[in-house]
């Protein structure tokens, strides 16, 4: 049995410009992306005794955290 609390978080911010430098369009974007995940598992044994089916002792309790960031720049 699994206990599984999960919060995400992120954002992007982002430029964007449109031009036309000579005959061809140019479209140039630029940003910056953000996102978090914070993770609190508990895992349990699936039995006491002999009875199956019901949440026994704890047997795993982790936080597990993450995050990243990335920055883009795209021509066409």
């Amino acid at each position: 049995m699994i206990a599984l609390d999960r919060d995400y978080s992120g954002g992007d911010l982002r430029w964007t410009l449109k031009a036309s430098p000579g005959e061809s369009p140019l479209n140039v974007v630029a940003g910056l992306a953000y996102d978090a995940l914070k993770e609190h598992r508990q895992g349990y044994q699936n039995f006491i005794g002999s009875t199956l089916g019901v949440r026994g002792a704890l047997r795993r309790d982790e936080d597990n955290n993450v995050s990243n960031v990335d920055q883009y720049l795209q021509l066409s």
